[in-house]
C-alpha cells in the first residue's frame, strides 16, 4: 500500500492496491518521507469512503480513544439489526473527545430523552451503557447522562437499506442543502462552518432524506412520544425543523413524518453545539 500524505505519525492517507484511496493506521507507518510503500503487515486498520477532510479528526483524537470507539462500532455492527456508517467510529469519538471538553469545563448536559430513548432504543442504550463502563475503565470519566449521547450517536451512525431508488440530482440537492443550512443559521442564529466533519454527516443525513422523499419512503412513526418530549423541551429545535420540512415540502412535494422531524431535529443540534459550546440546546 503506498502512502502519500501523512496525517500524524501513526495513520496516513494511502492509495491500495486497486488504486482506492484509504485512510490507514498503524504504529510508526506516518513517520516516513511520503510519497513511500507501507507492508501490509504494519497496518492495523483501514478505512475507506471517507473523506479527506475527515483527517483533521485524526489529528485532534488520542490514539487511544479512537482504539475504544472503534471496538465499540465493531461490536455494534455485530449486534444491531441495520448497517452502521463506516465512521461512525470517527464520530463517536468526535462524540466523546466534545463530552470530556465540556466535563474538563464543568459543563454538564443533561438528556431528557433518556427514559424515551431505553423504550424505543432499548439495545442501543445497553450497547452505550456498556460503552460508557469500558470507558470508565479506561480512565475516562463521563457523567451517566452521557449515555444517552452516547446512544443517539449510535442511532444517527445507520444507515439506510440499499436500493435501486432514485438518487437527487446532484446539483439540485447542493442547492437544496445550501437553502437548508441557510434555514438553520437563520432559525437559530449561528453561522455553520462547512469545513468540518459534522457538517459532512449533516449533509449525508440531509441527502438520504432527500432521496426517501424523492423516492416516496419515509420512515415508519415509531416514536411519536419521543418527538413530542423533544418538541416539549426544545422549541427552538421544533421550530428550525418545521421551516426545513416546510422547505423539503415546497421542493419536492412530499411532507416530512414526526420520525424524519425527529432525526433532523437530532442532527440540528448536533451540528449546532459544535458552532457554539456555551449554547448547548440538547
Amino acid at each position: 500500500m503506498q502512502a502519500i500524505k501523512k496525517i500524524n505519525n501513526n495513520v496516513a492517507l494511502c492509495i491500495d492496491g486497486a488504486g482506492r484511496q484509504v485512510i490507514a493506521m498503524g504504529k510508526g507507518i506516518g513517520f516516513h518521507s511520503m510519497p513511500c510503500e507501507i507492508p501490509l503487515e504494519n497496518i492495523d486498520r483501514t478505512f475507506y469512503d471517507i473523506d479527506e477532510s475527515y483527517a483533521e479528526l485524526f489529528r485532534q483524537i488520542s490514539p487511544q480513544l479512537l482504539r475504544l470507539c472503534i471496538r465499540f462500532v465493531e461490536h455494534a455492527q455485530q449486534v444491531l439489526p441495520y448497517p452502521v456508517s463506516s465512521t461512525a467510529a470517527l464520530a463517536m469519538a468526535d462524540h466523546i473527545q466534545f463530552a470530556m471538553e465540556r466535563a474538563r469545563k464543568n459543563i454538564r448536559m443533561e438528556f431528557p430523552l433518556a427514559f424515551e430513548l431505553k423504550n424505543q432504543y432499548p439495545m442501543e442504550m445497553e450497547l452505550a451503557e456498556d460503552f460508557w463502563r469500558s470507558l470508565r475503565q479506561a480512565q475516562i470519566h463521563l457523567s451517566k447522562s452521557e449515555i444517552a449521547g452516547i446512544a443517539i450517536n449510535l442511532i444517527n451512525a445507520q444507515l439506510p437499506q440499499k436500493s435501486a431508488a432514485a438518487a437527487p440530482d446532484k446539483q439540485g440537492f447542493e442547492g437544496l442543502l445550501e437553502l437548508v443550512v441557510q434555514t438553520t443559521e437563520d432559525a437559530l442564529g449561528v453561522k455553520i462552518d462547512r469545513d468540518t466533519f459534522n457538517f459532512s454527516r449533516f449533509a449525508t443525513h440531509i441527502y438520504y432524506l432527500a432521496q426517501r422523499l424523492e423516492n416516496r419512503k419515509p420512515i415508519d412513526s415509531e416514536n411519536l412520544s419521543m418527538y413530542e418530549k423533544m418538541c416539549e423541551g426544545f422549541p427552538e429545535l421544533q421550530s428550525c425543523a418545521e421551516r426545513i420540512a416546510e422547505l423539503m415540502r415546497e421542493r419536492m412535494g412530499y411532507p416530512l413524518q414526526e420520525e424524519e422531524k425527529l432525526y433532523l431535529m437530532l442532527h440540528i443540534n448536533r451540528i449546532v453545539e459544535r458552532q457554539d459550546e456555551e449554547n448547548n440546546i440538547l
